[in-house]
């Protein structure tokens, strides 16, 4: 089964045990098990309402289970949240940022709440890395939707964190913000970082990822390891019980 095969390793930089979610009496998610180690990145792929987007958001801490644990390195998001949920950067649909702030005033807001002792130095080297310079001064609402993608994903790794957690993060981005996204969690997962994302583009996920798994019918039915197959024949072969493909 799909899950049990991502669950090798008893240390993992995020595991999740028996995560179940029901809304309005549907069930989403039933029972998904599994593990990411460090220097590893997942995609998870499925249909439009399979539930990528409330499984990561329960990953995060934001939506709570109605079953099941998550751990990240080691802590449980509930139990030991404050311990837990500073490890993870988290890039989702929306920016998560402020619109009438700079752009570096975002990053000095969140680099005061995680309380970094190098705030100066490293909200200019996420300025520079995510190519943001010119930028620098100005209000986010005035911002092309590319350019505040990039900003959200130098908020998400600005605290240096163990895990990242992306929701569709190529969406909004040109081509050469793609190849620098793909870059930078590369250069996370050297270090010893995790990725968890949900994509539509398989074929761009499979750069920064080791594996995927198909999610369908709130359960993980599939999985393959990146280059082993056609990653989207795969996936599409393997999400028969939906109607809507991706």
């Amino acid at each position: 089964m799909a899950e049990e095969n991502l669950k090798k390793n008893n240390s993992a930089a995020l595991e999740a045990e028996n995560i179940s979610k029901s809304f309005a009496n549907k069930d989403v998610l039933r029972g998904i098990s599994f593990k990411v180690e460090a220097g590893d990145g997942v995609c998870v792929y499925g249909s439009n309402a399979s539930g990528k987007t409330t499984l990561l958001r329960i990953l995060a801490g934001i939506l709570q289970a109605k079953d099941g644990t998550v751990k990240i390195g080691g802590w449980d998001i509930k139990k030991s949240a404050e311990k837990a949920l500073p490890m993870i950067g988290v890039i989702s649909h929306g920016t998560m940022t402020y619109p009438q702030l700079t752009v570096e005033e975002n990053l000095k807001f969140f680099a005061d709440i995680y309380n970094l002792s190098d705030k100066k130095e490293r909200v200019t080297e996420v300025i520079d890395e995510m190519n943001l310079s010119k930028f620098r001064y100005d209000v986010v609402s005035s911002l092309s939707r590319g350019t505040r993608q990039r900003l959200a994903i130098g908020r998400a790794v600005l605290h240096r964190p163990k895990v990242i957690l992306a929701d569709e993060p190529f969406t909004g981005l040109d081509s050469k913000s793609k190849q620098k996204f793909i870059d930078i969690i590369n250069k996370f997962k050297k270090a010893g970082g995790a990725l968890v994302l949900t994509s539509h583009h398989v074929e761009l996920a499979g750069k920064c990822c080791e594996k995927i798994v198909v999610l369908d019918g709130g359960k993980f039915v599939a999985e393959a390891n990146i280059g082993d197959d056609d990653v989207r024949r795969f996936c599409e072969d393997h999400s028969t019980s939906t109607k809507e493909k991706i």
